[in-house]
């Protein structure tokens, strides 16, 4: 399955286009760039 997480609206505002991120879809939190390890 693909993750997601739904309602995040300022992560709209705080990331750009393109940008690399790492999402934990089971904590539901977005980080910038990629993470190793969660």
């Amino acid at each position: 399955g693909i993750p997601v997480i739904v309602g995040a609206r300022e992560a709209m505002i705080r990331l750009v286009d393109g940008e690399v991120v790492t999402i934990d879809g089971t904590r539901g939190l977005v980080y910038r760039g990629v993470t190793k390890v969660l």
